[in-house]
């Protein structure tokens, strides 16, 4: 089992733009309108707003996965006399499974969430290995309507794409069967075990949600940095 990280982005947007950082600026302007002193965020927290990060770790005896996004909270004049202050907000979870241990953790508070003991042979099960082509069971519960619309290279890795009657878009890597990785369709919005999504688009209604993959190692020794939890940072 080679060690496997993928570091993906998630953004929705209105036509070309990301809804939270267009309602941002919309807000911004309206109280820079009032003659109030405002406080903005900084340039780096108005890259970070209406984004979603997804890394994931895979490795023969871990699976890390470590979820954050952020948006932007204001306090008006009400609170603060005179003033209009934007602030970013943060939520995160860190999730870490082995043989023997499943255990989730907010990273907004530094607490966790959740906890229970494993079972190595379902853990296992993640990795096991599939025929190195579909079989004819997997390509019989292909629904019908999925069609097969490319195949490519992202990020030195090979892809499926499969495109869905609803206009969504998923390309899914295709050299993974030998540690249980599925190129077929799988309708996940990130990476997981069993199907690693590198890249998607899904309309939802006037809006468009884009997920993008950053970053993607295979059998690369990987830093575990974002997959360690201290309670105290």
């Amino acid at each position: 089992m080679p060690e496997i990280y993928v570091d993906q982005q998630t953004e929705v947007y209105l036509r070309d733009t990301n809804i939270i950082k267009k309602s941002y600026l919309q807000a911004l302007s309206l109280a820079k309108s009032t003659g109030l002193a405002v406080t903005a965020l900084t340039d780096e927290e108005f890259k970070k707003i209406g984004v979603r990060r997804n890394q994931l770790l895979i490795t023969a005896d871990t699976i890390g996965a470590r979820e954050e996004s952020w948006g932007f909270s204001f306090q008006g004049p009400a609170s603060n006399p005179g003033q209009c202050i934007f602030s970013l907000t943060y939520t995160g979870t860190l999730s870490i499974q082995t043989p023997n241990r499943s255990v989730k953790y907010n990273l907004e508070n530094r607490k966790m969430i959740d906890q229970e003991a494993g079972i190595p042979e379902a853990f296992l099960l993640h990795f096991k290995a599939l025929p190195i082509k579909p079989s004819t069971e997997e390509e019989e519960n292909i629904p019908t309507d999925v069609q097969l619309t490319g195949r490519g290279v992202l990020l030195q890795q090979p892809y499926v794409e499969w495109t869905y009657p609803d206009s969504s878009m998923e390309r899914i890597w295709s050299n993974g069967r030998e540690w249980g990785f599925s190129e077929l369709p799988s309708r996940k919005n990130h990476a997981a075990p069993g199907a690693l999504v590198l890249a998607l688009e899904k309309p939802t209604g006037s809006q468009r949600l884009v997920m993008t993959t950053k970053e993607l190692q295979i059998d690369k020794k990987v830093d575990r940095t974002p997959f360690q939890f201290d309670q105290h940072r």
